[in-house]
Formats: structure tokens, C-alpha cells, sequence
């Protein structure tokens, strides 16, 4: 398994919806490539890639660091960035913290 996630700017505007759009886009785009990952939108800004073929990983890595937006591609607790950069776009803390004030509550709406 490998995870792109998106700049928090992008997640922000695009939300989960956006988020599931992007995930099946980007699968048809693989698959076109002949690559077999499936991709699974698991929060907004976060795709999860799961191929069965190890060596695909490389060409995923690749594909995703060459998209507009992302901020980082994970693999095996690892990122990795697109070119020119070392880092994410904003630290962790403050990547959680925008995206915890972003996402709508769970909570289901007072009978008031």
C-alpha cells in the first residue's frame, strides 16, 4: 500500500468529494498505463493506492509526483516529493489542524 496526499489547499477547496473524483480519475489514468492498483479516497486530500504487484509502486510513485497538488507520496512510512522539494508544503501539526477544522462534524443535527 502507498498514500498521495494532496496540498491542504487543494484538500480544503476539494474536500472528500473532490477527493473521490480525483481518486477514480487518477485510477483510469493508471490503468491506461497498464498499471492494476486500486485507489481508495480515505480522507479528503488522501488517496490509498493497493497493487498486488510490488515493482508497481515505483511507477505509481512516479505518476503521483508528477500530478498538480500533491504534496507528498508515502510508501512504507517513507515520502517522498516532487521535484525541487524536500518537505511538505506546511508541517504536520498545522496539515492536521486546517483539516480538522475542515471536515464537517459526525455529529447528527439537534432535533431542535
Amino acid at each position: 500500500m502507498v498514500m498521495a496526499t494532496m496540498a491542504v489547499d487543494w484538500s480544503e477547496k476539494h474536500g472528500q468529494h473532490g477527493t473521490d473524483h480525483l481518486a477514480q480519475v487518477w485510477a483510469t489514468m493508471l490503468e491506461s498505463g497498464s498499471l492494476t492498483a486500486k485507489t481508495f479516497a480515505v480522507d479528503p486530500g488522501q488517496i490509498l493506492f493497493v497493487t498486488y504487484r510490488p515493482k508497481e509502486a515505483q511507477d505509481i510513485k512516479e505518476f503521483v509526483l508528477s500530478q498538480p497538488h500533491v504534496d507528498f507520496f508515502e510508501e512504507n512510512q517513507q515520502r517522498y516529493f516532487p521535484r525541487g522539494r524536500n518537505k511538505p508544503l506546511v508541517p504536520d501539526t498545522l496539515r492536521q489542524q486546517r483539516l480538522r477544522s475542515f471536515r464537517p462534524s459526525t455529529k447528527a443535527p439537534s432535533k431542535r
